[in-house]
């Protein structure tokens, strides 16, 4: 993976809206990128975790990835740009086990009941 300078010049000529996903295990890198990105871009969507709770202070999320990502939707929030925040849930996990379920023609009824949430 190539990691851009955004600072460097003409790193975001001709860019209007910016794709950003948190690969990283802080929310510390997220102001000089999110200000270099303002700087230029007119919108940003930005991929947040599922467990991200809407709304809720980053310091008062369930885990450290939820306040990882509140912590950089925040950021974008505050930044003057458009902005339009995923909340994807489970679209990515491996759901292999419900393989079988589906080759004999059932219905898979895991994403249903008890669980909080449905695939996405």
């Amino acid at each position: 993976m190539i990691t851009p300078d955004l600072e460097a010049p003409g790193a975001l000529d001709d860019v209007e809206a910016a794709f950003l996903m948190w690969p990283f295990h802080s929310a510390e890198p997220a102001r000089p990128i999110v200000d270099a990105l303002k700087r230029r871009v007119h919108h940003v969507v930005f991929m947040t975790g599922g467990g991200a709770l809407p709304g809720v202070a980053p310091e008062e999320q369930p885990s450290p990835v939820a306040r990882w990502h509140a912590a950089v939707e925040r950021l974008i929030e505050q930044s003057g740009m458009e902005w339009t925040v995923l909340s994807p849930s489970t679209f990515m996990v491996n759901t292999l086990w419900w393989s079988p379920q589906i080759r004999a023609g059932d219905s898979v009824r895991g994403a249903f009941g008890s669980l909080a949430m449905t695939p996405a």
